[in-house]
């Protein structure tokens, strides 16, 4: 019976160190909330709520922004080299057309 209630003293005392621990973030979303303009967020029961959910938002947008920007960069290198390739084939094919050219030219002055 002892140890456990040593046990239990010592996950209390963990618990309150962890609460304590986690005070800092209470007071700064406070600070968030009390500087937060008029109507930024919804009224709601507690402001707190509101902010973390904002934020949580925020968070899910930016990941999916950041999800669409990758494909889009994926997608313009694979343009990009679609576009490189079409280049060189134009190139070779110019080169080509070039090449008959100036020998029907020598052909021409023969």
């Amino acid at each position: 019976l002892q140890e456990k209630y040593e046990k239990l003293q010592r996950r209390q005392l963990k618990l309150i160190n962890t609460i304590e621990d986690n005070r800092k973030f209470e007071r700064y979303i406070q600070q968030v909330v009390d500087i937060l303009p008029e109507g930024y967020l919804e009224l709601s029961d507690n402001m707190m709520k509101g902010v973390i959910s904002r934020y949580n938002t925020l968070e899910q947008a930016n990941a999916s922004l950041l999800q669409e920007l990758m494909q889009k960069d994926d997608s313009i290198d694979k343009a990009q080299q679609d576009l490189a390739e079409l280049n060189k084939s134009k190139t070779d094919e110019v080169l080509g057309y070039n090449s008959t050219i100036a020998a029907l030219h020598t052909k021409l002055e023969k």
